[in-house]
């Protein structure tokens, strides 16, 4: 088999030149469905571990995932080869976690800083590997659900670097709100149940 590339589309090709067009094989082993198995592994592999995406416009964002998805869907393949009324498809992985929507030119975190001093940090970024993988692969009875898990994760991450950057400005707030509460009390929250939140 040969291997091309023309117009952005992977061309392969046997010894005398004939194209090779997947169809439904009769046997998994079939050489046609062996070349559609790899490529379709490939694209995978490459679209959820390599390409990774962020734009300002939400519809680019959406344009995005839907041409990556079309990509994959050139090489589904065949699962079942029992029944040819069953068409069982080799269905897509979950990728429009790697395409966002937001602001590349702007970050709010250094990204060279050390997040080593983060509690639990290894554990954290272990269950956060295996969730988005959970996620990709489809391996979930409730969506809702493990996306609340992923935001969770990435709001603790986001709070504790937040809270590392304005480390000194939220140390100042506390010493001046410390002052401030020995010098006049706090008998107004104490006397006002509804004032509790403000202490």
């Amino acid at each position: 088999f040969y291997l091309e590339v023309q117009n952005d589309e992977i061309l392969i090709t046997g010894r005398k030149g004939e194209f090779i067009e997947y169809k439904r094989p009769s046997t998994p082993k079939d050489k046609a469905h062996l070349i559609q198995q790899e490529l379709f592994h490939t694209k995978k592999d490459i679209i959820e571990n390599n390409l990774f995406g962020v734009d300002i416009n939400p519809n680019s964002c959406e344009i995005t995932k839907l041409r990556l998805w079309i990509e994959l869907l050139k090489h589904s393949f065949y699962q079942s080869f029992d029944d040819e009324n069953y068409h069982d498809l080799k269905t897509l992985p979950n990728i429009d976690i790697n395409i966002k929507c937001g602001n590349s030119l702007v970050s709010y975190f250094e990204t060279g800083k050390s997040l080593n001093h983060y509690p639990n940090i290894k554990e954290r970024m272990g269950k956060y590997k295996r969730i988005v993988k959970d996620y990709k692969e489809g391996f979930y009875t409730d969506k809702s659900h493990i996306n609340q898990e992923i935001k969770n994760l990435k709001i603790s991450f986001k709070n504790f670097c937040f809270a590392d950057k304005f480390k000194k400005e939220m140390k100042s707030f506390n010493d001046k709100c410390e002052k401030y509460s020995k010098k006049y009390g706090n008998f107004l929250a104490v006397d006002d149940e509804n004032l509790k939140f403000f202490v």
